[in-house]
């Protein structure tokens, strides 16, 4: 089963189990999909990436923006194999010797932020988390765990004398993903597959699910939606491999007008539409 982790119109807010994360002036959500982290300006590192990713498998992929480096994991939520452009980043770890970006947080967690701060926070929710200690260093290890997302973020402090870090300032901060359990996605794909044995077409559930996402972003704004649309439609295109070939054609020219500087939304979901009908 295929879980989207994808939300519209996303900003931060006050709410510290959102998410949601800002790096420079791009918004996203855990997992991201390596696309779209192409599509704002990231490159692969090749002699960092594996090749291919296997069916519901994970791997490393290695990326660069502007001097920055990202070694992390990316996993393909698809039963086949896929390359790391078609994955999905589950991890990041953003600090002084990790991603040295502009990045912001959701709920006020922050990079330089003091301990006393850190737990001010947390004890106004009801989440679960652990302080860890290691030599020189102390962990909170933060399960964020709602509807919406199962991320985990661990908020790094040094405690030494040797002057790596400050003293008492969160040093890095890594958000990964745990692949959660998304009880509204899960639900809808649990419904279309029992329509789907009622046809005897079940392959076919996955990729019905991926397109009603695909349309919802659509209707919420196709222009800042639409490298989220084009994912998916990829992903579509390899759950359906060669079994469809005339859905895949469809999917291709959706993804060509996707491509496009003037994107008509009416036309795109015209043909999710004609989709879905052979599907």
């Amino acid at each position: 089963m295929l879980h989207i982790r994808l939300l519209l119109n996303c900003e931060l807010g006050e709410d510290i189990t959102s998410p949601v994360i800002r790096i420079r002036d791009k918004y996203y959500t855990m997992p991201v999909p390596v696309s779209t982290l192409i599509a704002d300006g990231w490159t692969i590192r090749e002699s960092e990436t594996a090749e291919y990713i296997k069916g519901n498998g994970s791997d490393w992929v290695g990326l660069q923006l502007e001097g920055q480096y990202m070694h992390t994991i990316a996993k393909n939520f698809n039963a086949n194999a896929v390359t790391p452009e078609n994955a999905w980043v589950t991890e990041m770890t953003f600090g002084e010797s990790d991603l040295n970006l502009d990045a912001e947080f959701s709920g006020g967690i922050r990079l330089g932020m003091s301990e006393a701060e850190l737990l001010s926070l947390l004890e106004n929710t009801n989440l679960q988390y652990e302080k860890e200690e290691s030599g020189d260093y102390f962990y909170y290890v933060i399960n964020m765990k709602t509807n919406e997302s199962d991320e985990q973020r661990i908020v790094s402090f040094y405690q030494g004398e040797s002057g790596y870090h400050d003293i008492d300032s969160a040093y890095a901060i890594e958000i990964v993903d745990r692949e959660p359990d998304f009880s509204a996605v899960e639900a809808k794909s649990e419904e279309t597959e029992e329509s789907a044995e009622e046809t005897g077409d079940k392959d076919n559930a996955a990729a019905v699910t991926l397109l009603d996402s695909a349309q919802a972003l659509v209707d919420a704004g196709i222009d800042q939606n639409k490298d989220s649309i084009k994912v998916i439609l990829e992903q579509i295109k390899t759950s359906l491999g060669d079994s469809n070939a005339n859905a895949v054609q469809l999917l291709d020219s959706a993804i060509t007008l996707l491509e496009s500087d003037s994107v008509d939304a009416a036309s795109v979901s015209a043909l999710l539409s004609s989709v879905k009908v052979l599907l």
